[in-house]
């Protein structure tokens, strides 16, 4: 049985599948010389519904939401978008770096950028892990998910140039680039199963390939969708053994990578000592910026 509860964050499109489809605009590229320019800006992630002070952080009666709010000093890269650019590697100008000043749901960010910049050029706000999206290594803990796993981008427009500082047209809210899931196994009889390793495989009817998404850098040069180290199954090694375990996954759907996927075939392995369970749906669907609650009756 699969429940769906509040998403992550607010409802969205995939942001980076809106960053890859950026068309070429007509600003200027002779702009001057670079510049040092102050940012202070108040910007948005996770969700109101409570007021938590720790990333990823179950609420509510029964555990079904999840929050992913802003801890004093998370550092978010800023990045210029240069739609124009011939090559993935040249789209994406690192300009500096901001920082959280408080945690919750709202925060502000400060920091120091250094580019060209006149009103129009959008950059691109990256939270805590650069251009770098990596779902393998997963331990199951929402510790380790918060750590190492929870990817988000949001985007802002220059509308004044100031004396040594900048003004964005909008207030960044940062939008999630995967979903969570929170996994419960049993057997046929209903008895728990205390999962040591955990295989999750995801097929659609691209190629019938396993589109899970392991690995994605939008900056690295040739990167192919279908070579093995950036997508295929999601590996999970628990500390220590558990019924429960949290996962996070993203897709290579129709619309590109980093995306949910729709109606594709789910396989779940599950490994207990010297046996292994599994677990399939022929028809599974799911979207970005979700938090998933999944209870699995697994077959020996």
């Amino acid at each position: 049985m699969m429940r769906i509860t509040n998403r992550i964050l607010l409802g969205i499109v995939s942001a980076l599948s809106i960053l890859i489809l950026l068309s070429s605009c007509s600003l200027d590229e002779d702009f001057a010389g670079d510049g040092t320019y102050k940012v202070e800006v108040t910007a948005f992630k996770g969700s109101g519904e409570s007021d938590m002070t720790r990333a990823l952080e179950l609420t509510g009666d029964d555990g079904d939401f999840l929050g992913a709010p802003w801890e004093a000093g998370d550092i978010v890269t800023v990045y210029q978008v240069i739609p124009t650019a011939t090559s993935s590697a040249d789209m994406y100008r690192e300009v500096g770096t901001l920082t959280a000043q408080s945690g919750g749901y709202t925060t502000t960010l400060k920091g120091t950028l250094k580019g060209s910049f006149i009103p129009g050029v959008k950059l691109m706000l990256s939270y805590r892990h650069g251009l770098l999206f990596d779902y393998t290594g997963q331990n199951g803990s929402l510790d380790d998910i918060a750590s190492n796993h929870d990817y988000a981008l949001a985007y802002v427009d220059v509308s004044d140039v100031g004396s040594g500082t900048l003004v964005f047209e909008n207030t960044p809210v940062f939008e999630s680039l995967q979903s969570i899931f929170r996994l419960t196994f049993k057997d046929a009889d209903g008895n728990y199963l205390e999962a040591e390793k955990i295989s999750i495989r995801c097929y659609t009817n691209l190629g019938n390939t396993d589109n899970l998404i392991q690995y994605y850098n939008p900056s690295r040069v040739g990167l192919s969708y279908t070579n093995k180290y950036s997508r295929g199954s999601i590996e999970v090694t628990l500390d220590s053994p558990s019924h429960t375990a949290y996962v996070a996954l993203a897709g290579l759907g129709e619309s590109g990578p980093m995306t949910g996927l729709v109606e594709s075939e789910l396989y779940i392995s599950v490994y207990v000592g010297a046996s292994s369970y599994s677990y399939h749906k022929e028809t599974f669907t799911f979207e970005n910026n979700k938090y998933y609650l999944l209870d699995l009756i697994m077959h020996y």
